[in-house]
């Protein structure tokens, strides 16, 4: 086969896995709209499709498999039933990404140690390890954020505190399953001036958590053997 038909080949295999890289993301419903349309703004302008839904819903028989993670925002509502929601966070079924929302949910599942979350408006965020996904490329680096408000939490065991705000824990990651707590959580105060940075490791949290499906994964073992191939081929 010719470079310029093996290229196309491979090229196609790219964005059959590029259109299915946008997460598709269950967002439970919160009290407070301005909040809820600026933090579902940033979603979507990341790629991802948000639905909205009122948690008060997802009781015992609640698929959570037709979602790639889970999103609580500030004031948001808390879920119907929460052992079968840990279930399905631990055993891999779903992703969950916290912003200020969701306290019972991220203590239930280990994140967190206490249902507080509260806010700062320190700044920068200090990077405390840049060994994981989320944080990779920010050594030692302090990232200012740009908005005003930032959320820090309390980690639980089991976690690994990425970054934080003022020595508070402010960016944590589970060392088990997919689960994260961020500082972005949409408040309108200096949101359109959030930098560049920011939105960057919003955007690498919610890829992380993101399950993957099993789809996706063989097409990028697709562009891996033919990667493989098409080097072989014209190194000989």
């Amino acid at each position: 086969m010719k470079a310029g038909k093996v290229g196309a080949v491979v090229l196609i295999v790219c964005n059959l896995v590029g259109r299915a890289s946008g997460a598709l993301i269950l967002f439970s419903d919160t009290s407070n709209d301005e909040i809820e349309a600026n933090t579902i703004a940033r979603l979507e302008g990341l790629g991802h499709t948000v639905t909205v839904s009122d948690a008060s819903t997802w009781g015992s028989s609640f698929d959570y498999s037709a979602y790639d993670l889970v999103a609580f925002g500030w004031a948001c509502g808390g879920v119907a039933d929460m052992n079968h929601f840990v279930d399905n966070v631990t055993n891999g079924t779903v992703g969950a990404v916290f912003m200020r929302g969701g306290g019972a949910e991220a203590v239930a599942i280990g994140l967190l140690s206490s249902t507080s979350m509260n806010y700062t408006t320190s700044d920068p965020l200090v990077v405390s390890s840049d060994e994981h996904p989320i944080t990779s490329g920010y050594t030692g680096r302090s990232v200012s954020l740009g908005y005003t408000y930032r959320t820090y939490y309390s980690a639980a065991s089991g976690t690994t505190v990425l970054g934080t705000l003022g020595g508070q824990d402010s960016l944590v990651v589970h060392d088990s399953w997919r689960a994260v707590a961020i500082p972005f959580y949409g408040h309108t105060d200096g949101f359109t001036s959030e930098t560049a940075d920011s939105v960057q490791l919003t955007s690498n949290a919610i890829d992380y958590v993101v399950v993957p499906e099993p789809a996706s994964i063989a097409l990028l073992g697709i562009v891996f053997v033919l990667g493989f191939f098409i080097r072989r081929r014209f190194l000989i």
